[in-house]
Order: structure tokens, then C-alpha cells, then sequence
């Protein structure tokens, strides 16, 4: 059995993108919005993320300019839990088959538990998943006092969020 070939795929990674900037002496603005995906070199290994962009820029009088700023993404990881697809392709018998004749996961006792095990299970049934939210406003003043003298305020708030879920179904050997 080639585990490797049963386990890995090539990796393949896309980014897209789009923006649009305009604006006149008194306003300007940029925004842009964007997708990234990875699907990594061990199949059930990937990722997911979506991202956003916003700048508005105000020259509302000789003294006096305003800023405004929020970008963010959300995003989603797959990944494995209790199994190392590239330990297992490396360390496991080739003489262990994959599947039955009948094309069935071929499953085989791993010690002395009740409970037997096959890869290909434990990969689509178990399972961590990662999803991530970033959101980030930022407001700027800059008043002009006199010549030689401004003010310049600028003011952002953070909120970051990340959960996290690991599982295993009641089909995996876990």
C-alpha cells in the first residue's frame, strides 16, 4: 500500500483579490476585499480566509483632517487530532492494505483493544478546526492649531477572536 499516495496531495494555494481607490482634494477612499485558500500537502489539511479593507480620508477645511480606518478578516484551519499522517506513511507496513476486495476500509486490531483501526477512518472522522475573527476600527483627527502648531489624535480598538474544536466520531478508532 502506498500511504503516502493514499494520505498526501500535491498542495495548492489561490489568493484573490479586488480593490478600488478614489477620491477628489476633499475625500478620498480606498477599499479592497480578499479570499485566500491552502489546501496543505496532507489531504484534510487546509485553510480559509476571508479579509477586508476600508480607508476614508476627509480634508474638511484647511485645518482641519479626518480619518477613518476598519479592516478584518475571518478565517477557518483544518487540521488532524491523535494521528500524524506523515508518521503513519512513513512508519506502517505496506503490506497492510488500505481496503478490502470489496473496496470496504481494510481494518486491523492496532493492540489488544475491542476497537479496530484504519487511517483513511481516523482521518475523515476526527478532526481540528481552528476558526479565527479580527476586526480593527481606527478613527485619526489632525486640527491645525497655527502654523507651527497641531493636534493629532488617533484612536483604534482591537477585538480578536479564536475557537477552537477538536473531535472525534464515533466511527474513529479514537
Amino acid at each position: 500500500t502506498d500511504w503516502f499516495g493514499l494520505l498526501y496531495q500535491n498542495s495548492f494555494s489561490q489568493n484573490h483579490s479586488i480593490s478600488a481607490s478614489g477620491g477628489s482634494d476633499k475625500l478620498t477612499f480606498y477599499t479592497s476585499v480578499g479570499y485566500n485558500n491552502r489546501k496543505g500537502s496532507s489531504i484534510g489539511n487546509s485553510a480559509d480566509v476571508y479579509n477586508f479593507n476600508l480607508n476614508l480620508n476627509a480634508n474638511v477645511s484647511k485645518r482641519l483632517k479626518l480619518g477613518f480606518r476598519v479592516g478584518g478578516n475571518v478565517g477557518q484551519t483544518n487540521g488532524f487530532y491523535q494521528f500524524d499522517p506523515f508518521r503513519y506513511a512513513y512508519n506502517t507496513s505496506r503490506a497492510i492494505p488500505a481496503y478490502n476486495e470489496d473496496g470496504s476500509l481494510f481494518r486491523y486490531k492496532k493492540s489488544s483493544d475491542l476497537a479496530s483501526f484504519n487511517i483513511l477512518s481516523e482521518r475523515d472522522n476526527t478532526g481540528n478546526k481552528n476558526k479565527t475573527y479580527n476586526f480593527s476600527p481606527t478613527f485619526n483627527l489632525d486640527y491645525k492649531i497655527m502654523d507651527n502648531l497641531s493636534f493629532e489624535s488617533v484612536a483604534g480598538l482591537t477585538y480578536s477572536q479564536t475557537n477552537g474544536e477538536s473531535y472525534a466520531a464515533a466511527q474513529s478508532y479514537y
